[in-house]
């Protein structure tokens, strides 16, 4: 059996409370994620293993121009390549996936 792995960094700008709790969360657990690409393309990461947070970082920044944020880095392996999902709608900050509708949280890396 081959394990394809796939590994995904996510940059949130700002630092609060309640994403400290959400952070902690990710870290505890094996989130699925969805990834759009640059041809607006979504597929599900971490379909049958979820995906597990290996590295990441808390930046407060010296600058005003420096990240005051998160990092975190997400890796998974699953034995078929990630599925490509049909979005029916998509207004920024949520989507509709069939009858479920998903809140989107944009990183920079995407």
């Amino acid at each position: 059996m081959v394990l394809l792995t796939l590994s995904k960094n996510l940059t949130l700008k700002k630092l609060s409370a309640a994403d400290n709790k959400e952070v902690k969360l990710l870290a505890y657990g094996r989130p699925q994620i969805i990834v759009r690409d640059y041809n607006d393309n979504y597929f599900l990461v971490g379909r049958e293993h979820g995906s597990e947070v290996t590295g990441g970082t808390i930046v407060t920044g010296a600058a005003m121009a420096d990240l005051s944020g998160y990092t975190l880095t997400f890796s998974g392996q699953e034995t078929l390549p990630a599925n490509f999902i049909n979005v029916d709608s998509n207004d920024g900050s949520s989507m509709v996936v069939g009858t479920t509708t998903l809140t989107i949280t944009s990183g920079s890396d995407f």
